[in-house]
């Protein structure tokens, strides 16, 4: 019982340095039981707090997870907090010993009666300055960010943490990380290659995530942001193809859960629809919070040039040129006329009318990243300025693949980089 007396001991240092809310949606924390309510950043910034000081007084943070049957009395049915222990205790003692001694003291100290327990969970947390990530793909969803991440992964000296171009430990919503998810990708980079390399995550969601933001800028200094924009209606036209045309008479969307409409000319009139879809002031506040940590390439960009653009990345993010000649494709693209949209110049108009700030918003931060203007004045470009795009026999690649400025790669090769 050497833990529960070293506990026992200190226990007024070990609750000091506890409390703080474990995860961003959370029905119960103790700062909010005692009377507080912190925001976002102050809930990151108290919880980094206590796990840096428990470290220091010689413990390990832990995750609280409990199960009360306090409900009937007025307490919250689940529990959750951070709690900081001393170094000897496992991960059973703090289940079976500290945990519920935490919130014999804290309740006591609220004048109230300690919840009758159920279950009590533990988990150990960690810091994500402990991640060991160069940069991360951090959308914007639609645009392109699983051609930039199947692309960048073909780099010999980029690795990512998993295979997938989705990588949800950002966006997990804990305000801190477990240890053992830290491990994961941290061991998942060790065991990639023996070799150094310049390390990345990639999720397209990241880039309007306030968690994910958060995070990544109280992370170290040196991790860049990568977001990848393309033009603001056909991304619209694009999404609304996958997820909101009805796919038959009953209005079923193609999507569960989703909006659906008949045309997307009835979505035009769907404001809460087009607003969901708005990136603008998005892209300006990841301006605002990482600065020159922040790179934005424009799709169109990549179609134009994209070794060049490519190369620029890869030297961004500390890798350095891709090999001469390399092929870069372009994944998950959706060839045809789609939802009709480009047989309607007035609905193209009324959807650049509406997308105007986002237009506005990209040529400001593609401008400001040294991209020539006659790139920029492309940028307004639709796909319904793109014939070989819309024409129902533009040619197609294995594996829902389309061909930029080269031929496709050899289905076996391009079998291979769908696998890997």
């Amino acid at each position: 019982m050497e833990c529960a007396t070293l506990y026992e001991q200190h226990i007024l240092t070990w609750v000091s340095i506890s409390g703080a809310a474990a995860t961003v949606r959370t029905t119960w924390d103790p700062a909010e039981e005692a009377g507080e309510y912190f925001t976002l950043e102050k809930k990151y910034a108290t919880a980094e707090g206590q796990y840096r000081s428990c470290l220091v007084n010689g413990g390990r943070y832990w995750r609280m997870f409990a199960e009360t049957q306090g409900w009937a009395r007025g307490y919250a049915e689940f529990l959750s907090g951070g709690v900081c222990a001393p170094w000897i205790c496992d991960h059973a003692a703090v289940e079976a010993v500290i945990m519920l001694r935490y919130l014999e003291h804290f309740f006591h100290v609220l004048g109230k009666a300690t919840p009758l327990i159920r279950q009590l969970r533990a988990e150990e947390l960690s810091s994500w300055s402990e991640v060991a990530i160069d940069f991360v793909l951090a959308g914007v969803w639609g645009c392109g960010t699983v051609s930039l991440f199947k692309n960048l992964r073909e780099h010999p000296g980029i690795q990512f943490a998993l295979p997938t171009s989705t990588d949800y430990a950002l966006v997990n919503w804990n305000i801190l990380p477990l240890k053992s998810e830290v491990e994961r990708i941290n061991s998942a980079f060790e065991m990639s290659s023996p070799s150094p390399r310049v390390r990345g995550l990639s999720n397209s969601m990241m880039f309007n995530n306030p968690f994910s933001k958060m995070i990544l800028a109280n992370m170290k200094q040196h991790v860049k942001v990568i977001v990848i924009a393309c033009d603001p209606v056909s991304r619209f036209e694009k999404v609304f193809f996958r997820q909101h045309l009805c796919k038959d008479a009953a209005g079923v969307s193609s999507e569960p859960n989703q909006t659906c409409h008949s045309s997307i000319a009835a979505a035009l009139d769907d404001r809460p629809l087009l607003q969901r879809y708005v990136v603008g002031s998005e892209l300006q506040h990841l301006r605002q919070l990482f600065g020159s940590r922040l790179t934005v390439v424009h799709q169109e960009s990549l179609r134009q040039d994209p070794q060049y653009v490519y190369d620029a990345i890869a030297t961004i993010v500390g890798a350095g040129p891709f090999p001469p000649r390399m092929e870069f494709i372009r994944y998950n693209a959706h060839m045809g006329p789609r939802t009709g949209l480009c047989d309607n110049a007035s609905q193209v108009n009324a959807l650049k009318e509406f997308f105007l700030p986002d237009y506005e918003a990209i040529e400001s931060l593609v401008s400001d990243a040294g991209t020539p203007r006659w790139m920029v004045e492309r940028l307004r470009r639709t796909r319904c300025d793109r014939p070989e795009e819309i024409h129902r026999r533009a040619p197609r690649c294995p594996g829902n693949v389309t061909p930029s400025h080269r031929m496709c790669r050899g289905r076996e090769r391009m079998q291979a980089s769908e696998t890997a």
